[in-house]
């Protein structure tokens, strides 16, 4: 088995992903996994590019590469505050956390729950997440809805517009069936939720 495959498969078990999470994560087949961690396939730069910001480690680390020691920053860590109440406020300030400057972090999370640990995210576990306003299927990300307070959760854009949110409870099969639908208004708008940011996982 080459580098690649070796430490594809093991950054992935790490992070408690499996062959089908990734490949969703990612948005290729399962297949296209099960052939990279066979060796034998490599993936193209676009989708190099893709597992290297899914996964947080470089496409030297995952191509066999010795990398030199990341270089490190501080961000702001916030807990999670009650339902309506903002999230980057001073009072949800716990401290710092340290991240890797390459991924483009902003701030972190203290998790919670549990409702992510089918995707490596567990309670008590610091979640690094970058601000933006737009998301694609697949992502992980930050989002405050009306009256659940802020989530962590898979997106799977519809064609429609609509959003779902899926959490990923460990040991259960079929995580969409506990998704939760965002709706648009009139001019297209998620109603009822607003993106804080993308997770970045790393």
């Amino acid at each position: 088995m080459n580098l690649f495959a070796e430490r594809l498969r093991k950054i992935r078990k790490e992070m408690g992903l499996t062959q089908e999470d990734l490949a969703d994560g990612i948005g290729i087949s399962t297949s296209t996994i099960i052939s990279y961690e066979k060796g034998k396939t490599h993936p193209k730069y676009h989708r190099a590019r893709r597992l290297e910001e899914y996964l947080g480690v470089s496409i030297d680390w995952l191509c066999g590469m010795d990398v030199e020691e990341p270089e490190m920053i501080e961000v702001p860590l916030y807990r999670i505050p009650a339902p309506g109440t903002p999230l980057l406020r001073e009072t949800n300030l716990l401290g710092t956390a340290s991240v890797i400057l390459h991924y483009g972090v902003s701030q972190c999370l203290l998790v919670k729950d549990d409702s992510m640990a089918g995707f490596g995210i567990r309670k008590g576990d610091q979640v690094g997440f970058r601000r933006q306003e737009w998301l694609r299927t697949g992502d992980i990300a930050v989002v405050d809805v009306k009256g659940k307070g802020v989530l962590i959760r898979r997106v799977k854009i519809e064609d429609d517009g609509r959003m779902q949110l899926i959490p990923h409870w460990e040991g259960r099969p079929h995580p969409w069936k506990d998704a939760e639908v965002i709706e648009t208004d009139k001019d297209g708008k998620l109603a009822g939720c607003r993106i804080i940011g993308k997770v970045i996982r790393g």
